[in-house]
């Protein structure tokens, strides 16, 4: 997806914060908030919510975008504001 090697995405708040905020300056955005963000592995509810995870990224609404100077600060400090 990133093209770079290695790249994890994180679920926790302090690593996602850290590792994907911070570190790579991207944020998730769209996030269906009845959804837990969560390793898609461990997500309850089965092929309903894993379909409604992919026409959401599909049709661009769930995505990556850069993280503001805002995004950045608010990483820092308050990992919380930034998760998904």
């Amino acid at each position: 997806l990133t093209g770079i090697p290695g790249v994890h995405l994180w679920y926790t708040p302090k690593k996602y914060a850290r590792l994907v905020v911070l570190k790579h300056k991207w944020k998730l955005v769209n996030w269906p908030a009845h959804i837990p963000f969560d390793d898609i592995s461990q997500i309850k509810g089965g092929n309903r919510v894993l379909q409604t995870l992919l026409e959401l990224w599909r049709s661009g609404t769930l995505r990556f975008e850069p993280a503001t100077e805002r995004d950045l600060l608010d990483a820092e400090g308050d990992p919380v504001s930034v998760h998904p």
